[in-house]
């Protein structure tokens, strides 16, 4: 009867989660189909069956609301823990399904378990290769950081990489972009997927440094077209 009564509980806790992530998302898309205005490059690349891999830049803070709004399906975003700190925090961030991760100390074994085990449940997670906002040579995209934790929950998982650029996030802090008729721009592009290669135990290691330079290349390379579809410079981005 106890182990019934957990169960019960802990599905009613599921579907609430799921109700508070689904008005969120809607919510969200709503308000950006009247503030914004986003320009996609190979967005359709998301649209696909079975779990994967988001990797995204991160230029500002609501790349994980922006961007998932934009897709049907849920994706589970690996958030740090800092942002867990304050109640409505903690409480907003563990309705979205996130999966915290301690940026500093110990390796983060615990999130990269949870974020397998939700890919191995066939869904999406999202994860930031940089590890945190970034700006100029610092970005991904010009070949800055890259922390490799893409690279090793991917090969993991034993599922593709799906690079994602998002530009314009870092102004989305101010009011005026969210001001209706104002005309925020945003700008997203999707890459193709990546694929990990099968690795043994004694080639992991080297498989996953070439997977994570793969990775960052691609990244390099998704933002040049980006520039050159969407007609921008790189002096207009941060």
């Amino acid at each position: 009867m106890a182990r019934q009564g957990e169960a019960e509980s802990l599905s009613s806790a599921v579907g609430m989660d799921v109700k508070f992530y689904t008005l969120g998302h809607y919510a969200t898309r709503f308000v950006r189909m009247m503030c914004l205005d986003v320009k996609t490059l190979h967005l359709d690349r998301l649209d696909r069956p079975g779990p994967y891999l988001i990797a995204c830049s991160h230029m500002g803070n609501l790349e994980p609301v922006l961007l998932s709004s934009m897709m049907d399906r849920r994706v589970r975003w690996i958030a740090r823990t800092e942002y867990y700190r304050t109640w409505i925090g903690n409480l907003f961030l563990t309705r979205c399904g996130t999966i915290p991760i301690q940026r500093t100390g110990q390796p983060p074994v615990r999130a990269i378990r949870r974020s397998i085990e939700h890919l191995a449940a066939g869904e999406i997670v999202g994860i930031f290769p940089e590890g945190g906002v970034q700006r100029r040579e610092q970005v991904i995209f010009r070949g800055g950081v890259n922390r490799g934790g893409a690279a090793v929950i991917a090969m993991m998982a034993r599922v593709p990489i799906l690079p994602v650029i998002m530009l314009g996030t870092e102004k989305f802090n101010q009011v005026d972009p969210w001001l209706p008729g104002r005309g925020g721009k945003l700008w997203i592009s999707v890459g193709e997927p990546i694929i990990p290669p099968p690795a043994t135990r004694t080639t992991r290691r080297q498989l996953r440094r070439d997977l994570t330079t793969t990775v960052g290349r691609q990244f390099v390379e998704l933002y040049q077209q980006t520039l050159s579809h969407f007609g921008l410079r790189d002096e207009q981005v941060p």
